[in-house]
């Protein structure tokens, strides 16, 4: 984070943490209107992101890549599969740890930078967004 506006923002967010029933425990992260589930899936070169695909890809079975000729149905389950892993990994880049955490995936999140615009268009008085934490749950 360069910004200090953004590193006093993932400050703040780090003490309502530390305050909060989180503890050490992870968290997800949203607006009142809506979450930054976008946020990776439009920027693959975030590693976290590419390491949480390729490890949902890791737990497809080996059978299915062994096999030279498969059938309809072995096809059929390995794009389930493929789709699955994506879907996955793309809920597990949710979960956050920090402040910078939440600040760095709401800036990469287009339904975020959105809502936010419209809350500065219209005014707080009109439409204030609210940042949402909720414990983690596996």
């Amino acid at each position: 984070l360069e910004s200090k506006v953004l590193v006093s923002l993932a400050e703040r967010i780090d003490k309502v943490i530390s305050e909060g029933k989180f503890g050490q425990k992870a968290f997800m992260a949203k607006l009142d209107t809506r979450s930054p589930k976008d946020a990776l899936t439009y920027n693959s070169n975030v590693i976290r992101y590419r390491r949480l695909v390729e490890g949902e890809f890791d737990c497809i079975s080996s059978l299915y890549f062994l096999l030279s000729s498969f059938s309809k149905t072995m096809e059929e389950a390995m794009t389930r599969e493929i789709t699955l892993g994506f879907i996955r990994a793309q809920n597990k880049a949710l979960k956050l740890r920090s402040g910078s955490d939440l600040v760095q995936l709401f800036i990469r999140s287009f339904r975020i930078q959105e809502d936010l615009g419209t809350c500065m268009w219209y005014g707080e008085e009109h439409f204030e967004a609210q940042i949402v934490l909720r414990e983690w749950d596996e």
